[in-house]
């Protein structure tokens, strides 16, 4: 029996070791087994940083990778600019395959925002249409690391400040804000009737417009802002205006003498409010002096209005040399009355680069009126022009004018009297210091053009266009080494209103006409020019009359 107990207890204890060795062996194959975890991401090149090897999706965004029985850990995927839903996975003790490990890709943005204080103002630049709300605050999003240049924009308003730059954005960006402000025009003029002009007017736009007094040469500059739209009324005790008032609507541009001036037009208009004294008739000239102005570049409006009316007063300046008396060799006198001025006024012309002429006429010759040459038959030229002979006989010979001295006589001509008008003029040169915007090295040149009855030798012809150098003419004209606007030959008569030239109502730049065979109106010239740099000089006491008059040059033909 002892011996059958011990077999039996051997058998027992043998059982047990071989199921522990089968254990041990089923365990051991367990954990030589692997498995895996995968997923679809979205994006391509996603790092899945958890991971044995930390795997990349590939361009479907796809991800797949093994990991051994019982793995531990947490998968995060990473990409620049982008967040995840979830934004990680856990795993613990894997035991099994673990598939459709899925993320959501997100694009990370930011925020910008601010306030630009208009409603209405669309901001260039962000990625989508941005218009500013009722209280002038906008926002918008971007994507992570956007980068550009913002700029707040509004018909009538300027910004502070314009734009705003950004560099690659990495978080939100708020308080962007700007200061926004109307842009203002002016409305400018000059109240001068009859050419005199009246300081002290107030003169004052309203709805929002400024106000603003005319300074000593009748001139005014109102600011209103850009859109505007109301009445400019100026006011003055002791005068009436008429018109009251003017009306105007919806201002986008500068208006210089109740006209807009957009680019390219420089020309001012006719004088607006004959001012009336109360104690003085009621009938009012409003012609004014022309003036013409040419620019060669883009010039400022204000430049140019400076400029339109410094020249005007300069040539009421010239005119008024005209109607004062003064004493010449014991006898007071007029020059007005003894040159022949009329009622006419001087014109100024001004070409930006080169300088300005005052053109002037008087009914009186400059010179001694010449014997009349004999004319030399010609031979008839084959096909002549009919109607190109007949207008030189319509401007060129036109009714004597009467009533006027000077004209066909010897006894009209006083010398004393040229020499004593061009010292005059010399002095009244220092004045045109005053022009604005008139550069030191420009010219400003005074013809003064007194007409008469001479024979005609001919006329030039026109060939050139530049500004600078001098001309001559042909047969009846002039040399004038430099002094006049032009660099080829021939202005007929030179500048004013008996011959060629140019500027307003004074004829053509030459036109090739053979005038020796017919009888012409003559214009004897008178014309002085000076450097700006020599009359500020004179101006500024710098230069004596005697210094200065060497400088000007002088020339009679």
């Amino acid at each position: 029996m002892k011996s059958l107990s011990r077999i039996f207890v051997v058998l027992i204890i043998l059982n047990l070791m071989i199921g522990t060795f089968a254990l041990a062996g089923e365990k051991s194959k367990a954990e030589e087994q692997t498995f895996t975890i995968s997923g679809l991401v979205g994006l391509p090149g996603v790092v899945m940083q958890g991971l044995p090897g930390n795997p990349v999706t590939d361009k479907n965004g796809n991800y797949s990778v093994a990991i051994e029985h019982g793995w531990s850990g947490t998968v995060m995927p990473v990409k620049e600019g982008y967040a995840f839903d979830p934004p990680s996975r856990s795993y613990s003790q894997v035991t099994a395959t673990q598939t459709s490990q899925d993320f959501n890709a997100n694009v990370i943005t930011f925020i910008i925002s601010g306030s630009v204080g208009q409603e209405g103002v669309t901001m260039i630049g962000l990625p989508d249409e941005v218009v500013s709300d009722s209280d002038g605050s906008y926002r918008t999003t971007i994507q992570y690391r956007w980068s550009g240049t913002v700029e707040p924009q509004k018909e009538g308003f300027i910004f502070t400040p314009p734009a705003k730059t950004y560099s690659p954005v990495r978080k939100d960006q708020t308080n962007q804000n700007y200061i926004s402000k109307p842009i203002m025009l002016n409305i400018s003029d000059v109240i001068a009737p009859d050419g005199s002009p009246i300081p002290g007017v107030q003169v004052s736009a309203n709805n929002g417009g400024g106000s603003t007094f005319t300074d000593a040469q009748g001139r005014y500059s109102v600011p209103v802002p850009y859109g505007w739209s109301g009445e400019i009324t100026p006011i003055k005790e002791g005068y009436e205006f008429d018109p009251p008032s003017y009306s105007y609507t919806n201002v986008t541009t500068d208006i210089i003498d109740g006209r807009p001036v957009p680019p390219g037009i420089r020309q001012m208009s006719a004088y607006r409010w004959p001012a009336v004294q109360a104690a003085r008739p009621t009938q009012w000239r409003t012609d004014r002096q022309k003036v013409l102005v040419i620019p060669v570049t883009d010039v400022n409006a204000a430049d140019v209005d400076e400029i339109t009316q410094d020249l005007r007063v300069m040539a009421h300046i010239f005119d008024g040399k005209f109607t004062e008396r003064r004493q010449i060799a014991g006898v007071f006198t007029d020059f007005g009355d003894f040159f022949g001025r009329d009622n006419r006024k001087t014109e100024a012309i001004y070409i930006q680069d080169y300088g300005v002429l005052f053109l002037m006429e008087v009914n009186f010759a400059f010179s001694p009126q010449p014997q009349p040459q004999q004319k030399e038959d010609k031979e008839p030229q084959e096909q002549a022009d009919s109607t190109w002979q007949q207008a030189q006989r319509e401007l060129f010979s036109p009714a004597r004018p009467t009533g006027t001295k000077g004209f066909d006589s010897q006894e009209g001509y006083d010398a004393q009297m040229v020499e004593e008008l061009k010292r005059e003029l010399i002095r009244t040169l220092k004045h045109a210091a005053n022009i604005r915007n008139l550069k030191a090295d420009e010219w400003v040149i005074l013809n003064v053009t007194g007409t008469g009855q001479r024979p005609l030798g001919g006329y030039g012809s026109f060939e050139g266009g530049s500004y600078g150098g001098g001309g001559y003419s042909y047969g009846g004209g002039y040399y004038s080494g430099g002094g006049s606007f032009g660099s080829s030959s021939g202005y007929s008569g030179g500048y004013g209103g008996g011959g060629g030239g140019f500027g307003y109502g004074m004829g053509g730049m030459g036109g090739g006409m053979d005038g020796s065979t017919m009888e012409s109106a003559s214009s004897t010239v008178l014309t002085i020019r000076a450097k700006k740099s020599d009359i500020d000089a004179f101006a500024k006491g710098d230069m004596d009359f005697e210094e200065f008059q060497k400088k000007v040059i002088i020339l009679m033909y």
